[in-house]
């Protein structure tokens, strides 16, 4: 919550003062936005699933390798200020034959080294949020964003010695900052902020998701987006653990009417 405030505060003072007429841009008049982005992130993934599971490496040991994703943005507007927002992005990592190099334990299943082993691991993140922008003006805005990130997430091992499998759906509340500057009148630069960690029963976690992009506005309907994006989730559930960085530059294009 602090590193919120902060940047709130930053992006607060980055702001131009405000002239008397506070009528907003063009593409920040638009009542409706629809992105698509292209992710091509690094992958860190660590997972481990059962009382003597490994901590198992899905990159070293188990070769997984980057992919692109498609995530889609959906931005409704009822009022200048108030913002309801929708995201998806399915992960999705698989890798055949991909021969150990060390011995791991996955559940109940031991795999020895240089056994093959086929790796699939998908990861579907959702996001459900509200956006109020505390200030808004014609060259930019400052808002916070509460919203729900759902993660929904199964690894699969499977080899001739046996196939194992975990599965975990984690849903958490978060609070963001968010702050866009208009460098021009059609070119803007926007971060967002989400630094959160959470508790309850015997489930422990923590999401840092930092996002970072430019958007090129061709005109008031279309624009061009690029930027950079790192998640990170770290969970603690009864006897599974994981920790899941993904990190990368992105592109993409929106619609607004």
């Amino acid at each position: 919550m602090q590193t919120v405030t902060r940047l709130l505060i930053v992006m607060a003072l980055l702001l131009p003062a405000r002239s008397a007429s506070t009528q907003v841009l063009p593409p920040e008049a638009t009542n409706v936005e629809i992105a698509v982005m292209w992710w091509k992130p690094e992958p860190q993934i660590t997972i481990s699933s059962g009382n003597l599971s490994s901590d198992i490496d899905f990159v070293t040991d188990l070769g997984i390798e980057n992919e692109r994703f498609r995530e889609i943005r959906v931005t409704v507007k009822p009022g200048r200020k108030h913002k309801i927002r929708f995201a998806y992005i399915p992960i999705r990592y698989a890798e055949e034959g991909q021969v150990l190099n060390r011995t791991i334990t996955f559940r109940n299943v031991t795999y020895n080294i240089n056994l093959p082993v086929n790796t699939t691991l998908n990861w579907d993140l959702y996001r459900f949020g509200y956006e109020w922008d505390v200030v808004a003006g014609r060259h930019g805005f400052v808002g916070v964003i509460m919203d729900v990130k759902y993660n929904k997430f199964d690894a699969q091992l499977s080899s001739p010695v046996g196939d194992e499998a975990t599965e975990q759906e984690v849903p958490v509340p978060t609070i963001s900052g968010i702050g866009r500057v208009y460098m021009s009148q059609y070119v803007s630069v926007t971060g967002e902020m989400t630094f959160y960690t959470f508790k309850w029963d015997d489930f422990d976690g923590k999401i840092v998701d930092f996002d970072l992009y430019g958007q090129i506005n061709v005109n008031r309907s279309v624009a061009a987006q690029v930027g950079y994006r790192s998640l990170k989730v770290d969970y603690l559930l009864e006897r599974d653990r994981g920790a899941l960085t993904l990190k990368g530059p992105y592109f993409g294009g929106l619609i607004r009417f």
